[in-house]
């Protein structure tokens, strides 16, 4: 054994250690998985961001500084990330070991299990699975990039050896040719719970993943059993690079140019907005009650006093309408304009009114249930569709 492989095994143990001492790790099972698998062998070079610029990134590798140095890098909790795409935005990483350990409790995998891994990026994970199963071909991962896909199954037969199926393919209709499965991890998030991964997962099973609204996340654990598929949410959320799929499109904002102005008011001081519209338990709400509106804080010049001003917008393509509200730094009040003639100002107060009856309760407080193909989100008798 050589002093980098005796490092290597140090600082494992230390970050192993650093979880357990957290809470984050409670299993025998995760923690000698976390310890048996080297994950520098899935993370060649990474990219740090430039200060002061979102598009200046630098790639670090074992050659550009010490290779002992690097091994401290790779073993703190934290992100790496190991791919860009063409606009110079992370597309793929190796996520927290904290986040990641936090799933592996959850999904509570058991020797001899079939998993299915969506979201191969750099395999650490899906090497991970296959000490926790103690079957490597009982593991399929699946992943949309052939680039990740190829790297991944090299580095994975290196280290775990032969076994683990890797595939290339839209994750978002699983992995129908090796089910069904005892467990399935997304390691990507997704605005919705694909039916295709529910169909896949056997009586018994659990699915695991970042359920992720255009406003708020929620770490959802759904169980099917033989009445049903039912799943609830843990009080921490997950936050993960969504998941390329050709079955998820974003919809084209509305803008205030293609509808006209219908409306313009002062609201008083004490008006719960916009200032709720930060409320992240507000927003894990919102964003399933009104499912077509997204939100936008910026701040722009005013041309009329040149004057720099906030800005918040809620709009709602489906019903083509805009609120947007405005406040100048010397204002003591938020000014409403109104776009367009759906009645949407009035459905946020309605929201607001829905999130107080409900005590303003967090993700952790919801359910999910499925049934005939139906998806809701389900707290004190209200069911919301999405």
């Amino acid at each position: 054994m050589n002093s980098m492989t005796r490092l290597s095994e140090t600082l494992r143990k230390k970050l192993v250690q650093s979880l357990c001492e957290k809470g984050v790790i409670q299993s025998p099972a995760v923690e000698q998985a976390f310890l048996t698998v080297p994950r520098e062998a899935f993370v060649s070079s990474f990219f740090e961001q430039s200060s002061g610029s979102s598009l200046l990134w630098t790639q670090y590798d074992a050659t550009q500084m010490s290779e002992a140095d690097y091994l401290e890098q790779i073993y703190l909790d934290q992100a790496l990330v190991t791919q860009l795409n063409e606009r110079k935005m992370p597309s793929s990483s190796s996520s927290l070991p904290s986040v990641m350990a936090k799933m592996l409790e959850a999904l509570d995998v058991r020797p001899g299990q079939r998993i299915l891994e969506v979201g191969t990026g750099t395999g650490y994970n899906a090497a991970l699975l296959a000490v926790l199963t103690a079957d490597p071909t009982a593991v399929v991962t699946i992943d949309m990039d052939p680039s990740l896909t190829e790297n991944a199954a090299q580095v994975l037969h290196e280290v775990v050896g032969s076994g683990i199926r890797v595939v290339t393919g839209d994750g978002f209709y699983g992995a129908a040719a090796w089910a069904p499965y005892d467990r399935i991890i997304v390691t990507a998030s997704i605005p919705t719970i694909p039916c295709s991964l529910v169909d896949q997962l056997a009586v018994g099973g659990k699915l695991v993943m970042d359920l992720q609204g255009p406003l708020a996340s929620g770490f959802l654990v759904l169980e099917k059993t033989y009445d049903g598929v039912i799943g609830h949410f843990l009080p921490e959320p997950l936050y993960f690079m969504p998941l390329v799929s050709e079955a998820l499109s974003v919809p084209e904002p509305v803008s205030v140019k293609s509808v006209p102005q219908s409306g313009t008011f002062l609201l008083p001081e004490s008006h719960p907005y916009p200032g709720i519209l930060s409320n992240t338990d507000f927003r894990w709400f919102f964003q399933w009650y009104l499912p077509g509106s997204r939100v936008q804080s910026l701040k722009r010049r005013d041309q009329k006093t040149d004057q720099m001003m906030s800005q918040i917008s809620v709009s709602d393509a489906q019903l083509a309408a805009i609120v947007r509200f405005l406040k100048h730094p010397d204002q003591m009040f938020w000014s409403v304009e109104i776009y367009g003639t759906s009645p949407l100002f009035l459905r946020l107060l309605d929201a607001y009114d829905a999130f107080l009856s409900l005590g303003e309760a967090a993700p952790s407080y919801y359910q999910v249930q499925i049934e005939n193909g139906e998806k809701a989100l389900c707290i004190d008798g209200l069911k919301l569709l999405f």
